[in-house]
Order: structure tokens, then C-alpha cells, then sequence
């Protein structure tokens, strides 16, 4: 993943205008640092529970679907913090 790609994920994410700046500003500042990388996805965590919550969804962790998801999303989390390790010997 891209410095550029993961600003387009921000700016068509469901943060607000306030939050996409101070991504945008904190790539541009960071870059895709394994740092910046956890904190994004623990804030889309955030924007998406909370969308969920309002939509009155709730989330059974414990459910063996919800479980397999969860997995694959973070082996995808440590595929992509690997490649960035990778690209940035």
C-alpha cells in the first residue's frame, strides 16, 4: 500500500471532514509507519462501530463467523505491514 492509497481510503472512508485532515496531514507528516498503520485501522475500527451502533447492529464477537473475518482481516494487516517493512529496506 501506498502513502497514496491510503490517503484515497481515508477520503472515501465515513470519517468526518475533521478526521480526514488529520490523517491526510498525518501520512503526509509520518508516511506508512507500522504506528500510523495501527492507528488507522483502530480509528476505521472506531468509525465502523459506530456505524454499526447506529444502524442498530451489534456485533457478537464470539460469533465463529464474525471470529474467521477477524482473522483474515489481521493475517491482511500483517501481509500489508510486511510488505511495507519489505519496501522499506
Amino acid at each position: 500500500m501506498t502513502r497514496d492509497e491510503a490517503v484515497k481510503l481515508v477520503m472515501s472512508s465515513s470519517f468526518t471532514q475533521e478526521e480526514k485532515a488529520m490523517w491526510v496531514e498525518r501520512l503526509a507528516l509520518e508516511g506508512l509507519t507500522p504506528d500510523v498503520l495501527q492507528d488507522l485501522y483502530m480509528a476505521t475500527v472506531d468509525a465502523l462501530q459506530g456505524l454499526y451502533k447506529k444502524a442498530g447492529i451489534e456485533i457478537d464477537e464470539t460469533d465463529p463467523k464474525f471470529e474467521a473475518d477477524h482473522a483474515e482481516m489481521m493475517e491482511e494487516m500483517t501481509r500489508v505491514e510486511a510488505e511495507f517493512k519489505k519496501e522499506s529496506e
